[in-house]
């Protein structure tokens, strides 16, 4: 039923006194519906600010006011500013739930004001309409449902001395009319966030309509940056004292490194949410529940819009539906694992993808794929013994283990969700959340910055397989079957610059390394040692890997070359052809570069040149 005239008053008083719309429909004993109180919310919201006392007393009779408004000849004038009898009727309450008819004329100005906006907007070859039913809230439709949304306002013209014609829908004529330009048809939808920092604007250039609608939060005002290290710990300490905990105390185990990489990365999230490069993936793990690796996705979560994150990541939005992603600043994956069913490959190729691509194919269902920028974060929880892809080396992720000691502290973790859930202006959330905006991250890159400590050593270590593993074995025991020491040689670029492209890099971060620590002059690597695949492939079988190695000459020599000073084959003293390997100190570290990403590994001994074996 519609809803009765003589309630709208109370209903908008009840309303201005802050309730809901499911309590305001209580007190009427239920006889609307929530969207009925929704429509008059609107037009609450739409004339609070409107001094100008243009709203039509709301005891004259709508059917008076449309007699009055028919009669008007330039019923498809669009541009002229309209009457104040036009006016009441357009903004009378009545059009936003009761059945209609009115002019062309009306019905485009009741678009305009009821609704506010009324954009149709094209992506990826497909069209909707974004209905902005108050000043914060709106939604998107497709063009039938659009239609069928606005079914109860029809078009009667009136031909001149003559009588109406067939009513006809308005938003059918809003859509085919050339006029709807004038409120942005055609315009291009894009997905550009704002830092936290950042003027929070809607439209942005000319003819395109950000999706962006701002993080729903400011910081508190006043609030001084801070840098990070001591200065960020001492405020978190003072004016966040349970979050501080829980992030220094459980998640980091006291380790300031983490503390303040954890900081630094929701600080970024927040400050740059359209970062596109240089992310890194968080995955938390545990072997046991209850230690809290779920928490800090609920408080990153927490920081974001509902509409740009994906709270609960699944294998089928990886593989088959991937427009979730599309605008996410955040995707948690709980309890998930890269590696599990029949689609795993795919699982890991769209994983990478989504971590650190810059763009991203976004499809949802029954709708052509769209390539859309990529700003999504991720962070996974798990209780696997290695939470790494396969394969992987731990290049696009930091791994964190959270400490157990609040494991049966029930006390703890409600207060600590009570914190998370509480966002009060002013309250310990919102001091945590301005000092994340606060927080001084200029030159922060997560994927260059996050902190190496045990349990990334350790799935890094678990993550090396096949014939890396089998070197790291030949490193790790420091012998060599080399058949010659060579004269002394020194590493430069000159050097390296022979060396193909594809492990060129590795050497000159080497050379960065080694300048750093010394005076700058090109440095030497003491003794190099002839080395040949046939003596090379004899010691593997027999010391290492006790089998068959199956591989190839020139795939063993390519492996060979990895660790070599530069791209040539030597013979020297009349042996055959081989590379020439510096000292073990040098092939260790290139090593941990090439296949643990930089990242020191724990080697047996401490042994820095080679022992040759027997």
């Amino acid at each position: 039923m519609a809803i009765n005239p003589e309630h709208i008053e109370t209903i908008k008083q009840y309303i201005r006194a802050g309730h809901s719309n499911t309590d305001i429909c209580a007190k009427f004993g239920n006889i609307y519906s929530a969207a009925q109180i929704e429509t008059v919310r609107a037009v609450v919201e739409l004339t609070s600010d409107d001094p100008t006392g243009a709203i039509a007393d709301e005891t004259n009779s709508l059917k008076a006011m449309l007699t009055a408004v028919l009669d008007f000849s330039r019923q498809d004038d669009l541009t002229s500013p309209l009457s104040d009898d036009e006016l009441a009727v357009v903004r009378h309450p009545a059009i936003l739930v009761d059945p209609i008819s009115v002019t062309k004329r009306i019905g485009f100005a009741i678009l305009n004001y009821n609704y506010r906006h009324v954009q149709l907007l094209h992506g990826a070859e497909r069209i909707r309409v974004l209905m902005m039913e108050s000043a914060k809230n709106g939604a998107f439709h497709s063009r039938s449902d659009f239609v069928t949304k606005l079914s109860h306002i029809t078009l009667v013209e009136r031909r001149a001395g003559g009588a109406a014609t067939v009513p006809s829908s308005l938003a059918k004529a809003w859509l085919e009319h050339h006029a709807s330009s004038e409120v942005n048809r055609w315009a291009e939808e894009v997905f550009k966030p704002l830092g936290i920092n950042q003027t929070n604007r809607k439209l942005v250039g000319d003819r395109k309509f950000n999706m962006w609608q701002g993080f729903g939060w400011e910081p508190l005002p006043l609030w001084p940056d801070l840098k990070a290290g001591s200065e960020v710990a001492a405020w978190m300490a003072t004016y966040c004292p349970t979050l501080h905990d829980y992030l220094f105390e459980v998640l980091a185990s006291k380790r300031g490194d983490v503390y303040q990489f954890l900081l630094a990365w929701l600080a970024d999230m927040i400050q740059n949410p359209a970062r596109t490069d240089n992310r890194v993936a968080l995955i938390f793990k545990s072997r046991g529940e209850g230690t809290g690796k779920d928490t800090f996705a609920k408080i990153a979560l927490s920081l974001l819009p509902p509409a740009n994150v994906v709270p609960e990541g699944s294998v089928d939005d990886l593989v088959r539906f991937t427009g979730a992603f599309a605008g996410a600043l955040l995707v948690v994956f709980p309890e998930f694992s890269f590696d599990a069913g029949n689609d795993s490959a795919a699982v890991r190729r769209n994983s990478y993808q989504l971590i650190d691509s810059p763009t991203m194919r976004c499809e949802d269902k029954g709708l052509k794929a769209q390539t859309v920028d990529n700003t999504a974060r991720v962070i996974k929880t798990t209780n696997d013994e290695n939470p790494l892809p396969r394969g992987s080396i731990g290049r696009r992720f930091s791994v964190i283990e959270p400490s157990s000691h609040r494991v049966d502290d029930a006390p703890y973790w409600k207060t600590l969700h009570g914190v998370i859930n509480d966002h009060t202006e002013g309250g310990e959330w919102h001091r945590f959340a301005t000092i994340l905006a606060r927080l001084k991250i200029k030159g922060f890159e997560p994927a260059a910055h996050k902190p190496s400590g045990a349990e990334m050593l350790e799935v890094i270590d678990q993550s090396i397989t096949g014939i890396a593993a089998t070197f790291r074995e030949v490193l790790d025991r420091g012998r060599l079957p080399y058949s010659e020491v060579v004269n002394q040689r020194a590493i430069d670029r000159e050097t390296c610059g022979k060396r193909r492209k594809r492990d060129e890099a590795p050497w000159l971060k080497l050379l960065k390394e080694m300048s750093a620590a010394g005076s700058g002059r090109p440095q030497t690597w003491g003794r190099a040692y002839h080395v040949q695949t046939d003596p090379m492939r004899t010691y593997l079988e027999g010391h290492i890997m006790r089998e068959r190695l199956i591989m190839s000459d020139t795939k063993l020599g390519a492996y060979l070359a990895y660790f070599a000073v530069d791209d040539r084959d030597h013979s020297t003293n009349g042996l055959a052809r081989g590379k020439w390997w510096p000292e073990l100190w040098v092939c260790r570290r290139l090593f941990e570069l090439i296949w643990a990403k930089g990242n020191k590994i724990d080697w047996a001994n401490d042994l820095t040149e080679w022992i040759k074996t027997p």
